[in-house]
C-alpha cells in the first residue's frame, strides 16, 4: 500500500516541475556582436557556435559566472551577458494610499524652514 507521506511527496514534486518554466522569466532579446558566440560552457573560452540572433528572444534558462543559458536551435549554449540585451518580467504592487503627509520625526539643527531668518 503507498503511504499518504509518498503520494504527498510525490505531488509536490510533480508541481514543482511543472511550475519550474514559469521561473524563466528573463528573454535574450538582443546582441551587441553579430554573429553573437555561444559557448558550450560558461566561462568563454572558444565558441562552440555562433549566431545572427534568429529566433529571438530566447528564455534564460540558467545563470552563471556573468554567463546565461540558453537554448538556441534544440542545443544549449551559454553567452556572455556583456554582449546581450536581457528583457525582465517585472511587476509592481502598490502600497497603502498615504491620505496625510506625516509629520517631521526627526531634524538637523539649523536645516529647517526658518535657518535663513
Amino acid at each position: 500500500m503507498i503511504q499518504p507521506s509518498s503520494m504527498i511527496a510525490a505531488a509536490l514534486a510533480a508541481l514543482a516541475l511543472y511550475g519550474a518554466p514559469a521561473l524563466a522569466a528573463d528573454q535574450i532579446v538582443g546582441a551587441s556582436l553579430k554573429p553573437l558566440p555561444l559557448y558550450a560552457q560558461p566561462g568563454g573560452g572558444t565558441p562552440a557556435a555562433k549566431s545572427d540572433g534568429q529566433g529571438m528572444p530566447w528564455p534564460v534558462l540558467e545563470s552563471r559566472e556573468e554567463f546565461y543559458r540558453v537554448k538556441v536551435d534544440g542545443t544549449d549554449y551559454w553567452v556572455d551577458s556583456m554582449q546581450v540585451r536581457v528583457s525582465r518580467n517585472s511587476s509592481a504592487q502598490c502600497g497603502p494610499v498615504v491620505k496625510r503627509v506625516p509629520g517631521p520625526t526627526g531634524s538637523t539643527a539649523g536645516a529647517g524652514e526658518n535657518a535663513c531668518r
